[in-house]
Formats: structure tokens, sequence, C-alpha cells
């Protein structure tokens, strides 16, 4: 088992004239990643302020689908904010180009087989999709650096998806990432309500809210005494982390979250966000009034 599983990753020059190829030692003891869609928007330093605050520490982007300035706007913005690597991925055997740190080559393999394959020691990380959890367990075997991108559909199954944290983490090979969603994450409202008739409480994505963030806020509320009915947050931001940023709560649970990754799967937890922040596991909360719950109350 790797002792720090989420170690931040030491930047590193690389230079290639072949094949990709990376020296081992410069990679974090385990990577956490996320693919960001070559048909998306840049890369901000917000963005990925906003995704290493999740455990990321690492973004996979598909090298040859992207421009030259916009992989090096990317690598930039990586720079900029510390601590997370930019993993250029060309298919197996493509010449990759000079890289400089924080950015460095990986390998793009099409199938699972091939993967284990290419991934050999001191070689660069290969990166492959997965079309099912199953495909893990061949993974752990791999003689070389392997990640595995796992598309949101396969989350689903929480026991199974749990299985394969776990399996990654007691590795010495086998990393993960969220693959780039191909049409989006689950449509709202697609499970079923909890006990207050509210959809997607949990999983799926965290959710802005309208409320100002200060860490002492229910703290204050508590001394005030008494019940808070639909408190409506602070009058402003504070942060003593980021006393600069303007930020907002998010509530909700991302699917990059499970009982052995992070505690914020739980509708209980409170996190935050500067405000022009945007992942692929964020969105936002809308609230109707039903006429019964405009309805005034009976005298009874």
């Amino acid at each position: 088992m790797r002792a720090a599983p989420l170690t931040l990753i030491a930047a590193a020059s690389v230079l290639l004239a072949g094949p990709a190829t990376a020296n081992a030692s410069k990679l974090p003891l385990q990577i956490w990643a996320v693919q960001v869609p070559s048909n998306g928007p840049a890369v901000t330093p917000t963005y990925l302020r906003g995704v290493k605050a999740t455990g990321v520490n690492a973004i996979i982007v598909d090298a040859p689908a992207l421009s030259p300035s916009k992989l090096a706007s990317t690598r930039q913005a990586a720079a900029t904010v510390g601590g997370v690597q930019v993993l250029a991925a060309y298919p197996i055997g493509a010449h990759c180009p000079a890289m400089r740190a924080p950015a460095v080559c990986a390998s793009k393999a099409r199938t699972v087989r091939a993967a284990l394959k290419a991934a050999r020691p001191g070689a660069a990380p290969v990166v492959v999709t997965l079309t099912r959890l199953a495909e893990i367990k061949p993974l752990v075997t791999a003689r070389g650096r392997v990640i595995a991108l796992v598309p949101y559909r396969l989350t689903a199954n929480t026991a199974a998806w749990s299985a394969t944290i776990a399996a990654a983490g007691d590795s010495s090979v086998l990393d993960l990432g969220v693959a780039a969603p191909a049409s989006g994450l689950a449509p709202a409202a697609r499970y079923a309500p909890n006990g207050y008739a509210l959809y997607d409480m949990a999983g799926n994505v965290w959710q802005w809210t309208s409320d100002w963030y200060r860490p002492n806020y229910y703290a204050e509320l508590a001394r005030a005494g008494g019940v808070a009915r639909n408190p409506r947050g602070p009058g402003t931001s504070f942060d003593p982390a980021e006393p600069a940023e303007k930020q907002k709560v998010h509530r909700g649970g991302s699917f990059l979250c499970t009982d052995q990754y992070c505690s914020r799967y739980m509708v209980g937890t409170r996190g935050k966000g500067e405000v022009s922040t945007g992942t692929n596991h964020l969105g936002f909360r809308c609230v109707s009034t039903t006429a019964e719950s405009a309805a005034p109350a009976s005298s009874k």
C-alpha cells in the first residue's frame, strides 16, 4: 500500500526526442486525475484551484487534439497554481515534444491489453479508459504505471467504485482518474427524491448555493440561540485560508467522493469555492415553490 496516496507532484522538466518516456521517480506516489475535454474551455488557474481543493493532483489532456498554444496555456495555468501536473497523453509510440514542468508526457492506450503491454518500469505512465470496473483487476498486475480513466456512469455502483478506489490505493502501479464526460453528467431528478421530496442532494455533482462562505457562520447562529429557520448565510464572504477570494458555499456530494476518499459525499458537509470556479463535478441547485407550499397555513 502506498503510504501517502495523495502526495503532491514534484514538478519536473522532461525533454524527449522519441516515444513518450518519463522518470517514475518524478511522479507522485499516487495520481488522482481528471481528464479535461479537448473541445472544452481553456483551463484556467481558477479551475485548477477548484479541482485541487478536491484532492486532484493531475489533469490529463489529449495532446494531439490540442493546439500548441492551448497546451502551453494549460501548462502555464498549472505552473501558476502549483501542485497539479499536466499529463499530455499521446498514442503509444508517438513522438512527444519537449515538455516544461509541470507538464509530462504520457502514453495513451486504446485497450487494457495494450496498456499492459506498454506499461514498464521507468516509462511514461499509460492512460487507458475503462469500459467496465472489472478491468481494474488485470491492471493491478501491470509492470509500470497505469492511469485508469473511469467514465462517470461506472461510478453509479457505489460498492464496485469503492472497491476500485481501494484496489488503486493498495497498488504501487495503478492510479485513477475520472474520464471527461462524453455527453454530460446524469440528468437532474433521474433518481428518486429523499424523504423531503428533494432530488440530487448527494452524488453526481456538488452544487452552488447563494450563501456566502464564512467558516464560523453556524457557530455564530448557535451563539445567537433559538432555532435558525432557513438561514440565508452571512452578508459577506471571508475565508482565512484565502482572504482575498470571494467564495460561496457548495453543498451536496460529488461523484469523485466515497467513504474511502473524501468526506464530502455526505449531505451534511459544506464546501466552498471562488465564485467564478467551474469544474465537471460542480453544478447548482434550483428551488421551486409549489402551490401547496405557498398556500396559507391552516388555522386548525
